[in-house]
C-alpha cells in the first residue's frame, strides 16, 4: 500500500508541475501578445526620403475613449522645429482627431480640447471617441513626414524607431522603399526580412512594448535637414549591430531552454525518484532464529516494532545488556536491588552514548542503582 500511495502522490506533482508549466507559457503568451486592446494589424509604408504613413488595426474588448500613438522624438502638427522632428500631416480618424504637440498645444476637431490638454501625453496624435469605443476593429492612419538625425561620411545613416512603449502588435508589415538606395539594412529585433522589386518587406509581430525599428546605411539622402558628418560610420553600425544580434541570440536560446525545463521539470522528478527516490523493499520476519551479530539491540528493536521513530524499553534493555557483555558496564543484581556501573566508554555509537550518559546524570559515586 506504501508504494501505491508513493506512486499516486507522484503522479499528482507530475500532473500539478506541467499544468503550472501550460499555465506559465499561457500567461506569459497573454500579457506579451493579448489583453483588452491590441493591434490586430500594424502597416507601415516608409520612404528614407522621409514620407512615412501609418495604419493601426485595433481590436477592443473593453472600454476606451481614445485610441492614439506616442512619438519619442518631438511631433509636431504646424510649422517646423530646427531639430530632428517628426510632422504629422494628415489622419484619418473615425471619430475625433487630436493631436498634442512637442509644445503641448492641442489640434482637434473636438469642440472640448482641455479633455484632451488634460489626458494626452506629449507627442501624441489619436483619435477620441467620448462615448467609448465599441468591441470590434477600429482603423486609424496617419501620415507623417519624418526628419531623423543622419550621421554620415561615405554612407548615411539613418534609425528609425516605429515603436518602443506600445500595445501587443498581433502582426505587423513594414515596407521600405528605395531599396536599390538601401547599403545595408538591420531590424530590430531580428524579423523576417524579403526584398521584393525596389522595396524591403518587413513582417512579424511585436509583444507589448517591445522594441520595432530600422536601422539604414544608405548610399544617398534626400529632402533631410539635419545631416552630422561622422568617421566611420559602416564600421561603427555594422559593429553595434553585430554585438545586437549576438547578444539578442543569446538571450533568445536562455527563453527557449527556461521554456524546455518548465516541461522537463517533471521528467527530471521522475528519473531523480527512480534513481535515488524509491522505498527500498525489505521482508521482514515476526520473530528471527538468530541473534544478529552485526546490528546493535536497538536497531533490531526498532525493525522488529514497525516504528522507525520510537525507542522503547524493550530496546534499552537490550541495549544494555549488550554493553554488559561487551564490558563497557558491568550490570549487578540482588534481591534488593539493580547496580549498574560505567567501566569504560571505548566503541559507542549515538543511541549507546546517551544511554550512558543517563547512567551517568543519575549515579551517586560512579553507581547507577535501581531498587
Amino acid at each position: 500500500m506504501g508504494s501505491l500511495r508513493e506512486g499516486a502522490q507522484l503522479s499528482i506533482l507530475i500532473v500539478i508541475s506541467l499544468s503550472i508549466a501550460f499555465l506559465a507559457i499561457h500567461a506569459t503568451n497573454y500579457f506579451e501578445y493579448g489583453g483588452n486592446l491590441t493591434v490586430k494589424n500594424y502597416t507601415a509604408y516608409f520612404s528614407p526620403n522621409g514620407m512615412l504613413k501609418e495604419s493601426y488595426e485595433y481590436n477592443v474588448n473593453g472600454h476606451y475613449t481614445m485610441l492614439y500613438r506616442v512619438w519619442n522624438a518631438p511631433l509636431i502638427y504646424k510649422g517646423s522645429l530646427q531639430k530632428p522632428y517628426v510632422k504629422l500631416n494628415d489622419m484619418d480618424c473615425p471619430y475625433y482627431w487630436y493631436v498634442k504637440d512637442y509644445y503641448g498645444k492641442v489640434y482637434t476637431n473636438y469642440y472640448d480640447a482641455g479633455i484632451i490638454e488634460e489626458k494626452a501625453y506629449m507627442n501624441e496624435a489619436g483619435c477620441l471617441n467620448p462615448e467609448g469605443y465599441s468591441k470590434g476593429i477600429h482603423i486609424i492612419n496617419y501620415s507623417y513626414e519624418m526628419y531623423p538625425p543622419v550621421q554620415y561620411d561615405k554612407f548615411y545613416h539613418m534609425n528609425i524607431k516605429f515603436a518602443g512603449h506600445h500595445i501587443p502588435y498581433k502582426n505587423f508589415e513594414i515596407t521600405i522603399a528605395n531599396a536599390s538606395n538601401i547599403y545595408k539594412i538591420f531590424p530590430h529585433p531580428p524579423m523576417k526580412v524579403e526584398k521584393i522589386g525596389n522595396e524591403y518587406i518587413l513582417k512579424g509581430k511585436s509583444q507589448k512594448n517591445g522594441l520595432l525599428e530600422v536601422e539604414l546605411l544608405l548610399k544617398n539622402v534626400s529632402n533631410q535637414k539635419f545631416l552630422y558628418a561622422k568617421n566611420g560610420v559602416e564600421e561603427i553600425t555594422i559593429q553595434k549591430n553585430n554585438a545586437y544580434y549576438s547578444h539578442y541570440k543569446i538571450a533568445e536560446y536562455l527563453t527557449t531552454i527556461m521554456k524546455y525545463l518548465l516541461f522537463a521539470f517533471p521528467a527530471i522528478m521522475l528519473l531523480i525518484y527512480y534513481l535515488h527516490g524509491r522505498e527500498k523493499k525489505f521482508f521482514v520476519p515476526e520473530y528471527l532464529s538468530f541473534v544478529p551479530k552485526k546490528r546493535k539491540p536497538w536497531l533490531v528493536n526498532l525493525v522488529f516494532k514497525g516504528d522507525a521513530a520510537l525507542f522503547d524499553k524493550d530496546g534499552l534493555y537490550a541495549t544494555l545488556m549488550d554493553l554488559h557483555r561487551r564490558g563497557i558496564i558491568e550490570i549487578n543484581v540482588s534481591e534488593k536491588n539493580l547496580r549498574i556501573k560505567v567501566l569504560k566508554k571505548d566503541g559507542l555509537d549515538e543511541y549507546e552514548g546517551k544511554v550512558i550518559s543517563f547512567l551517568e546524570k543519575h549515579a551517586r559515586d560512579g553507581v547507577f542503582e535501581c531498587k
